[in-house]
C-alpha cells in the first residue's frame, strides 16, 4: 500500500533506479517547493523539519498521526509515529537509522544528527535560544557585524562584489591558521590538545566592495531545536556579507531527499545543500554537483589537507572533491550508571569485552520494568562495523560488490547479537520496547547502548537529572575492538548561478570557527577539521567519559555501504532484519535472503 502524508502519497528514497525513475519522470516538470507555503524570517523557510525515527530494532506497525502543519517557527515535538502506516516495521526509508513507524523515537536531521523524543500529542514552538558569550564571540568572528569587528581592534572589510559565473580567486577566509593535516587517527590528540580560543579571531577577507545583491539558496535538514542557532549563524553572515542574503531552507530528514530529487530534475537545486555520507556517492556520479577543487586550491586559508583524509576520499569521485565533510565520528558503548550502582557492578572501561557487556546485561535485566542492553544502527551503516567486524567479518567485501554476509564469521557475528534478545532475553522485545514510547535508554530503562556523540541533547533533555549516564570505550570483540565512522557534508550545486558568493558562504561555514559555533561547541560533533575540535570535550552536559568518542576514531573505521545502491541495499537489510528480530528467520536464512536480494545490486559497483 502507497503510504500517505496528510492524504498525499509519499515517495521513500530508496534505490538508486528509484531514484533516476524519479529524475527521468520529472524532467521538464517544475518541482513545487514547499518553502513557497510557509513564512519565511530573515529570508528563511521552514519545512516539516523534524523526523520520527529510532535507532533500535524493529517493531510491529501501529496506525500513525498526522504531521502537523507549521509555520516559519520550528516544531519541536509532535505526536508519535510516522507519517505513515506499512505492512512492515520499517517505514522502508533510509534515514540513518530508518524510520520506525510505529512509536515516536528520535527526531533527527541529518544536518544536526539526533535531536529528541517527542512528547506524545504536544506541540512546541521552539524560542530561540540564548547564546552563550563563547559562541558568540565564535558567531562573530565568522560572520559577525563590522561594528563588533572595529570594538574588537579588527579592520571592517569592505562590502563583497558580485559573483561571477565562474570564479578568478575564491574568497580566502582568514582567522587563525589550523593544525597541519592530520588523520582520523590524529583527531583525539588534536581534540585533547587544542585550547578553545577566548577571543575572537580575525575576521575572514571578503571580495571587493561595490559587488550586485546576491541570493544565495541554501539547503538544510536540521531539527527543529538547531534551527535558531542556522538562524544566528546566517544572520551575523548577512551583517558581514550584505549582498549577500541567505534563504535557508530547512526540510524534514525523510521528505528532503525526495523534495532535492524533485529539483534535480528541473535544474532547480539549491545553491549550498546538506549532503549525507552514505548518499553522496550517487549524486557525485550523476553530476548534480559543482567540483570545488578551483576553490580549494585558491583559497589557501580554507585548508582543505587539514580534513581528514578518509571523509575526504568519500565526497570526492575521479579525482575531484565535490562537497566538503563537516563530521566524522561514531557511536561509543554508553551507560546508565544509576542502573550499574544498583546492581553493584563496575562500570565499563578499557578492559572490556563482548562478554563483559553480555554479563553486565544480564545483571542489569530486570523482566518487564528495565533492560541491560539495546540495540542502534541494524541494517544501517554503522552496523558491519560495531556488529560484525569485532568477530573479523564483514558484511560486504572489499570493494562493495558482493555481499560477505553468508561467511561463517559473519553468521557468528549475528547469531551472538541476535541471541541477546531471543535467547539471553537481555534487551526490550517489540511490544515492550512499544510500549515505553520513546529510546529506552533516554528514560532510563535500559543499562548499555551504542550512542554517537549527535545523541547527547537528546539524553540530557528527556533524561533530564535522573539519567546519570556517561560514555565508555567500544568492548573488544573476538578479533579486534571498532566502532563506524561516518558523516555528512555540503556540496555546491551546478545550478548554482553565484558559485563564488556560494563558496563564500561555504568557506565560512565550515571553518574552524563555524564548525565550533555549529557543532563542537555544543557537543553534538566531532568534526573532520581537528582544529575545530577543541571545545568539545568541555561543551555543556558532556559527561567525563566524553573523550571516548574522540579517542574512539582511532579504531573507528568507515561505514557502509556508501555505493550508488546504499539507499536500496540498506532498505532490505532492514526489512530481513526486521524478521530476525522478530523470530521469523534464522540467522543463515537471513542472511542469504538478503545476499540474494543485494548482490545483484553491488555488481553494479563494478561498472
Amino acid at each position: 500500500m502507497t503510504p500517505t502524508i496528510g492524504g498525499e502519497p509519499r515517495i521513500a528514497v530508496g534505490s538508486i533506479s528509484r531514484e533516476s525513475n524519479i529524475l527521468a519522470a520529472a524532467r521538464g516538470s517544475p518541482a513545487e517547493d514547499p518553502a513557497a507555503h510557509v513564512p519565511a524570517d530573515l529570508a528563511v523557510a521552514n519545512v516539516r523539519d523534524i523526523e520520527v525515527a529510532d535507532q533500535f530494532a524493529p517493531f510491529p506497525t501501529i496506525e500513525a498521526d498526522p504531521v502537523p502543519e507549521h509555520g516559519a517557527a520550528p516544531v519541536e515535538g509532535w505526536s508519535p509515529g510516522s507519517r505513515a502506516t506499512r505492512a512492515h516495521t520499517w517505514c522502508g526509508d533510509t534515514s540513518d537509522p530508518p524510520v520506525d513507524c510505529r512509536s515516536p523515537g528520535l527526531l533527527h536531521g541529518r544536518s544536526g544528527r539526533r535531536a529528541e523524543p517527542s512528547p506524545r500529542g504536544k506541540e512546541k514552538v521552539v524560542k530561540h535560544h540564548q547564546v552563550s558569550r563563547r559562541l558568540f564571540v565564535i558567531a562573530s568572528a565568522v560572520v559577525g557585524g563590522q561594528a563588533l569587528m572595529a570594538a574588537c581592534g579588527g579592520t571592517a572589510p569592505p562590502a563583497p562584489t558580485a559573483a561571477p559565473a565562474k570564479p578568478t580567486e575564491a574568497p580566502k577566509p582568514a582567522g587563525a591558521a589550523p593544525t597541519a593535516a592530520a588523520a582520523p587517527t590524529q583527531a583525539a590528540t588534536a581534540a585533547a590538545a587544542t585550547a578553545a580560543p577566548t577571543t575572537a579571531p580575525a575576521a575572514q577577507a571578503k571580495p571587493a566592495a561595490g559587488g550586485a545583491k546576491v541570493e544565495l539558496n541554501v539547503a538544510h535538514t536540521w531539527p527543529a531545536e538547531r534551527w535558531p542557532e542556522q538562524v544566528e549563524f546566517d544572520k551575523k553572515f548577512m551583517e558581514k556579507n550584505p549582498n549577500i542574503t541567505i534563504k535557508a531552507t530547512n526540510t524534514e530528514f525523510n521528505e528532503y531527499f525526495r523534495k532535492i530529487l524533485a529539483q534535480a530534475a528541473s535544474n532547480t537545486l539549491p545553491d549550498v545543500m546538506y549532503m549525507q555520507d552514505t548518499r553522496v556517492s550517487q549524486w557525485m556520479r550523476q553530476g548534480s554537483f559543482r567540483s570545488l577543487d578551483q576553490y580549494v586550491k585558491a583559497d589557501k586559508d580554507f585548508k582543505i589537507e587539514e580534513f581528514a583524509p578518509e571523509a575526504l576520499k568519500l565526497t570526492s569521485y575521479k579525482g575531484q572533491l565535490y562537497a566538503i565533510p563537516y563530521d566524522w565520528g561514531g557511536p561509543c558503548l554508553v551507560y546508565n550508571k544509576t542502573i550499574f550502582d544498583e546492581a553493584k557492578i563496575k562500570y565499563p572501561d578499557e578492559s572490556w569485552t563482548l562478554d563483559s557487556l553480555l554479563d553486565a546485561a544480564k545483571a542489569t535485566t530486570l523482566p518487564g520494568k528495565q533492560w541491560g542492553w539495546d540495540y542502534a544502527y541494524i541494517g544501517n551503516w554503522a552496523m558491519e562495523s560495531m556488529y560484525f567486524r569485532p568477530f573479523g567479518a564483514d558484511v560486504f567485501n572489499a570493494d562493495e560488490t558482493a555481499s560477505a554476509l553468508t561467511t561463517e564469521p559473519a553468521i557468528q557475528a549475528m547469531t551472538w547479537w541476535s541471541d541477546l534478545l531471543l535467547k539471553h532475553k537481555v534487551a526490550p522485545t517489540p511490544a515492550e520496547k512499544q510500549a515505553v514510547q520513546t529510546v529506552p535508554f533516554a528514560v532510563g530503562r535500559v543499562a548499555m547502548y551504542y550512542a554517537p556523540p549527535w545523541n547527547t541533547p537528546t539524553f540530557n533533555k528527556f533524561g533530564g537529572d535522573k539519567l546519570k549516564w556517561d560514555i565508555a570505550p567500544m568492548p573488544k570483540g573476538p578479533k579486534e575492538r571498532t566502532s563506524a565512522a561516518m558523516g555528512s557534508n555540503f556540496a555546491m550545486s551546478k545550478d548554482s548561478k553565484t558559485p563564488d558568493a556560494a563558496w563564500t558562504y561555504l568557506s565560512q561555514y565550515l571553518s574552524k570557527d563555524g564548525m565550533e559555533f555549529m557543532w563542537t561547541c555544543r557537543g553534538v560533533g566531532l568534526m573532520t577539521r581537528p582544529s575545530a575540535n577543541g571545545c568539545f570535550l568541555s561543551s555543556p552536559g558532556l559527561p567525563p567519559g566524553g573523550k571516548y568518542w574522540v579517542d574512539g576514531i582511532s579504531y573507528m573505521k568507515m561505514g557502509r555501504p556508501v555505493q550508488p545502491a546504499a539507499d536500496e541495499v540498506i532498505r532490505i537489510m532492514t526489512r530481513e532484519y526486521d524478521n530476525l528480530f522478530l523470530g521469523k528467520a534464522t540467522v543463515k536464512e537471513t542472511h542469504e535472503t538478503i545476499t540474494k536480494q543485494i548482490d545483484p545490486l553491488l555488481a553494479k559497483n563494478k561498472e
